[in-house]
């Protein structure tokens, strides 16, 4: 399991329910963008900012589930690459269809997230 150290090393690990905040989701032709805030007080590594807007950009999305995180209270690393563990087991009709995809899962401070994909990258537009 990756966590978001290896998705975005300037950021860190991001611990509590108050770490992402998601203000905009987009879905088009397979690309998923997700624009939010990041609470710096909340990151592994020192910002020097107090907040950090974020673009998710997310290609060839063939997975997207969302849920509002009061519906299923579970808390799960905010932002995690679970290497197509769930699409590979053996029990699975998809087994091997998406094996060099990314099987993500992102909790903000309202929405659980799963998604799957071939590309994805983390960008920090502003601080503040």
């Amino acid at each position: 399991m990756d966590s978001i150290e290896k998705i975005n090393e300037e950021i860190g690990l991001i611990k509590g329910r108050d770490g992402i905040y998601l203000d905009t989701v987009t879905f088009e032709n397979e690309d998923l963008v997700l624009i939010g805030d990041i609470n710096c007080a909340l990151c592994s590594k020192k910002q020097n900012a107090r907040w950090l807007k974020y673009k998710m950009n997310f290609k060839r999305v063939k997975i997207f589930n969302m849920n509002e995180i009061e519906l299923f209270p579970f808390e799960i690393s905010h932002l995690r690459n679970e290497s197509n563990i769930v699409l590979n087991k053996d029990s699975n009709p998809l087994k091997g269809k998406y094996v060099n995809f990314n099987h993500l899962f992102i909790t903000t401070y309202d929405f659980n997230l799963e998604i799957l994909c071939s590309n994805f990258e983390v960008v920090i537009l502003e601080s503040r």
